[in-house]
């Protein structure tokens, strides 16, 4: 048997709910209450699944919701409250009366995020440049220990050689054949592939 079908399947009404559905709905719940969600479309006369009358229920209709932007020690529990739980948005909701869990994870991902991390601001350019900054510098480094410790990269020393790479992964915390790789062509270290 099974579920019934979707709203596309069944030809119901989907996208931005209007004012006059908005009153039905509000209207049919004050007067029979919303134990089921999946029946009450129909009740009411409304053309729409049931999932999506519980969700404009919940968020945006609800007589308890606070309205209005965030207030600083709302966005201070957001950001104490995440550290604690993670993205776990109904359980941070049910500790901030009035709020809904979409509207905190909205407010988390727009505003709250960026303020704790600067990068998240930056676009994917910019991004980008900081993560090649960061492999330059690893580069760099693997290009110094080389050279210092006369390391012959492409194993054309023979047993040593192999043991001194080892040591060098070590050291650099790369793992097998990360070394070789960063160092291969650059730097006037020839490319022997």
């Amino acid at each position: 048997m099974g579920r019934a079908p979707c709203c596309e399947k069944m030809g119901l009404k989907r996208g931005p709910w209007t004012p006059e559905e908005d009153k039905i709905l509000v209207a049919h719940i004050h007067s029979h209450g919303h134990s089921n969600w999946r029946a009450l479309p129909k009740q009411a006369g409304l053309l729409r699944c049931g999932k999506s009358c519980r969700l404009r229920w919940i968020n945006y209709l609800r007589p308890d919701i606070k309205r209005g932007n965030f207030t600083d020690e709302e966005e201070q529990s957001i950001i104490q409250l995440h550290q604690l739980l993670g993205n776990r948005w109904s359980a941070i909701a049910a500790r901030l009366p009035g709020r809904t869990d979409n509207e905190i994870k909205n407010v988390w991902h727009t505003h709250l995020k960026k303020r704790l991390d600067p990068r998240q601001g930056q676009d994917e350019e910019a991004r980008r440049a900081d993560r090649q900054g960061g492999a330059r510098a690893v580069l760099a480094r693997a290009l110094r220990l080389v050279h210092a410790h006369r390391v012959d990269v492409h194993g054309l020393g023979g047993g040593g050689a192999a043991r001194q790479l080892g040591q060098l992964r070590l050291r650099l915390g790369v793992r097998q054949g990360g070394v070789l790789h960063l160092v291969r062509g650059v730097g006037g270290v020839p490319d022997r592939r």
